[in-house]
């Protein structure tokens, strides 16, 4: 079987077919595999997430069956389950805790596997830890450690790897020496009884006929550009707070996190997750006290995947707008409390003539204020009389700045788009139209936010879909063999 793309989902697919009996090659148009995990998680390869859930992805009613299939597999696969049994058994100790992260450590990974994909990496000898928000990363902090791992399993199954070696077109054939016919750069030609697409982002389109639904790719989890007159003197500033996406007066999703301000917009995990859900001409509210009790706002208004978001008249559209308005007036309330007591404390040291430059130095930084207070139409040498100290709150609760796009889409971490998930069964990935042939990872129209989703989908969606193209290949051969 030919397994397109050395990526993720690539290599995981190779891996679980060869160990499934298959004769496996690996076809990839780069001069080397393996390059997007070692880019990921800068670097570090945040390869899965300890609480998984569906309901975060992009069309989540598929990846929860995908998902489901794919841990009840692994919980049957006799030769994983016994070797994650064994781990689990003898790796059992107490955990550590590092003091710069809430890591959680065992001796050669957790204690309890939470999911297939760490017991797949686990089996093939991968350490890993759990830090903040179930992220897990390889305890050797490198993603080069994800790699080695899975050039190793490819080694001892001597599968062939094949770089530089780009296919163009794929295509049905009923020969004898194999049910498709890939045809790559140069001439090349390439036959195999299955077929797993694991190339991702927008090559995948060229390779599929025209009768596979497609939807055209644009990338997502990156920066987001905005207007900028406010944001460009901000530029390489970083601060915690929330941030949340509205279009019409609806809020559609709510991230809290590092927020970076760019010189064209804003970045970070928050940016990045809400770059999922943006249009041009949404609007970001940002709250710079979003860390603080009471102030916190749009945290628990919207998560998960705003399917409806943004329809006249539905139910979501509804509750988005009374949550967005319910948030920014809970925010401001805290907010205005809090900058009340602040005041009142800052008078007993700097006088009754406070200014808003002294109500404000020490809790943001002076860059920060300088736009807060221009934001806010007030001056930083005014005093901070009733009107000022609401304006202040206001704008640090509710800085709004309109959404242009995508700020930087070569930072991007996938894309949204791909093939349609209806033409493809989620207990295998094999199109329903076409035996034989699979599509994993980033080529279907799934994503995710950060944290580990995308790579754990990658990885999830390439086991399950190289052990049936290889159970499956095998199932036909023998029946071919019986006529």
């Amino acid at each position: 079987m030919a397994i397109i793309g050395g990526g993720a989902a690539g290599l995981a697919a190779a891996v679980a077919a060869a160990e499934a009996g298959a004769r496996v090659c690996v076809l990839e148009a780069s001069d080397r595999i393996g390059r997007p995990i070692l880019a990921s998680g800068n670097g570090r390869c945040n390869f899965s997430n300890a609480r998984i859930e569906a309901a975060q992805y992009h069309n989540a009613a598929f990846v929860a069956d995908v998902l489901a299939v794919f841990e009840q597999t692994v919980r049957t696969d006799t030769k994983l389950n016994a070797r994650a049994t064994q781990a689990r058994s003898s790796q059992r100790m107490p955990h550590s805790r590092r003091a710069d992260h809430d890591d959680q450590v065992g001796a050669l990974g957790m204690p309890e596997c939470p999911n297939g994909v760490v017991a797949f990496f686990q089996q093939h000898g991968l350490a890993w830890r759990e830090e903040a928000e179930g992220r897990l990363y390889p305890l050797a902090n490198k993603a080069s450690a994800v790699l080695d791992v899975l050039r190793a399993a490819l080694d001892a199954r001597a599968v062939e790897v094949r770089c530089n070696a780009r296919v163009e077109r794929l295509e049905p054939c009923f020969g004898k020496r194999g049910s498709f016919t890939l045809r790559l750069e140069g001439s090349t030609t390439v036959r195999a009884r299955a077929v797993v697409v694991a190339s991702g982002g927008a090559t995948a389109r060229t390779l599929l006929p025209d009768a596979f639904s497609y939807t055209t790719t644009r990338p997502v989890l990156g920066p987001i550009a905005t207007d900028a007159r406010f944001v460009r003197r901000l530029d390489n500033i970083r601060a915690k707070g929330t941030v949340a996406l509205e279009r019409q007066g609806r809020m559609l999703a709510c991230e809290r996190g590092e927020i970076m301000f760019r010189s064209y917009g804003i970045s970070g995990i928050a940016a990045f997750n809400l770059s999922r859900h943006m249009q041009p001409g949404d609007v970001l509210q940002i709250n710079l006290l979003g860390q603080l009790p009471g102030v916190q706002g749009c945290v628990a208004a919207a998560h998960g995947e705003p399917s409806t978001a943004g329809t006249g008249g539905s139910e979501y559209a509804h509750r988005a707008d009374a949550s967005a308005k319910a948030s920014a007036s809970a925010a401001f309330a805290g907010a205005n409390a809090f900058m009340r007591r602040r005041a009142d404390d800052l008078r007993a040291v700097y006088g009754e003539s406070l200014t808003c430059a002294e109500a404000l130095r020490g809790l943001v930084l002076p860059s920060v204020a300088n736009v807060v207070a221009e934001y806010a139409g007030v001056r930083m040498d005014a005093v901070l009389d009733d009107a000022a100290l609401d304006a202040l709150a206001g704008a640090l609760t509710n800085f709004r700045i309109s959404a242009c796009g995508i700020g930087d889409a070569r930072v991007c971490q996938v894309h949204r788009g791909g093939f349609a998930v209806e033409s493809f069964a989620p207990q295998t990935l094999e199109a329903l139209r076409q035996p034989g042939l699979h599509v994993v990872g980033e080529a279907l129209d799934v994503d995710a936010p950060c944290g580990g989703y995308n790579l754990h989908w990658a990885f999830a969606t390439g086991i399950l879909a190289g052990r049936a193209a290889a159970l499956g290949g095998a199932a036909r051969r023998k029946a071919k063999d019986a006529r």
